[in-house]
C-alpha cells in the first residue's frame, strides 16, 4: 500500500467555510463560501493563502449573489456559479463569468417551475456536450424530489 500523506498540502486555513472548489486554467482557485455560516463574500479567489472576492471585473458590482454553493469552470474558462438566491425574495441563477476577459458573460435566471420557494438547488456539473445541470432538491414532505434541469451553455 503506498503512502500518499507526503504529497498532501495544505493551500490555505480558512476562517470562512468553503462550499465548493474549481480550478482555473492555470491553477487559479475559486470557491463559494457556505451560505450556513453567513459569510463576508459568497464567492472568492484564493491568492497567496487569502481569499479575495470574485469576479472583480467592472460589471461585478451589478451582481448580487445571495447563497452561491455550485462553483465551477468550464472548457472556455467561465466561472459558472449558481446562487440559490433567497427563498422568496430572490430568484436563483445561474451566473457566467469570462475570466480570459474579466467580464460578465451571462445570468440565466431559474424562475418557477424549475425553481420553488422550497427548493435548494444543490449541484452544477459541466458535460462535454457543452451543458450546465443544476438539481433541485425539494425540502418539503413529501420526500424531497431530485432532478436535473439542462441549459444550453452557449
Amino acid at each position: 500500500m503506498n503512502d500518499h500523506a507526503g504529497s498532501i498540502e495544505v493551500v490555505a486555513t480558512l476562517d470562512s467555510a468553503p462550499g465548493n472548489v474549481t480550478l482555473g486554467r492555470d491553477g487559479q482557485i475559486y470557491l463559494s463560501l457556505h451560505q450556513f455560516h453567513n459569510p463576508e463574500m459568497r464567492v472568492a479567489e484564493l491568492i497567496e493563502g487569502q481569499l479575495v472576492p470574485f469576479p472583480t471585473g467592472p460589471e461585478a458590482g451589478l451582481l448580487a449573489f445571495e447563497a452561491v454553493l455550485g462553483i465551477q469552470r468550464d472548457t472556455e474558462d467561465r466561472i459558472w456559479m449558481l446562487d440559490n438566491g433567497s427563498q422568496n425574495a430572490r430568484l436563483p441563477k445561474l451566473v457566467a463569468w469570462d475570466t480570459r476577459n474579466d467580464r460578465l458573460d451571462r445570468v440565466i435566471y431559474l424562475p418557477p417551475p424549475i425553481s420553488t420557494a422550497q427548493s435548494f438547488t444543490t449541484l452544477l456539473l459541466s458535460t462535454s456536450s457543452g451543458m450546465l445541470s443544476t438539481s433541485p432538491t425539494q425540502s418539503r414532505k413529501p420526500p424531497p424530489s431530485f432532478g436535473s434541469i439542462w441549459l444550453p451553455a452557449l
